[in-house]
């Protein structure tokens, strides 16, 4: 029986917090776009404008995972994996 393959390791903590950054971003951005389809689809079918309300709120949903990548970026490096 051969053993699992295991994710291959950083070479070194900056590259390992900036691959945890990178993958926090990603997965904060799905949630967001997937939390934003039904607003959307709700103006797209709907006598909605697009008001400065509606482009703030588009910024934040695409600004929030941003923000979660630094974080992570910043605790792989505060906090290391043992």
């Amino acid at each position: 029986m051969s053993s699992p393959k295991l994710l291959p390791i950083p070479k070194s903590a900056t590259a390992d917090a900036r691959q945890r950054a990178w993958r926090s971003y990603v997965g904060g951005l799905i949630v967001a776009v997937l939390a934003a389809v039904l607003p959307i689809v709700q103006a797209a079918l709907g006598n909605i404008e697009w008001s400065s309300a509606w482009w703030l709120a588009l910024l934040n949903a695409v600004a929030s995972p941003a923000l979660y990548a630094v974080v992570a970026y910043a605790g792989r490096h505060v906090a290391p994996p043992a």
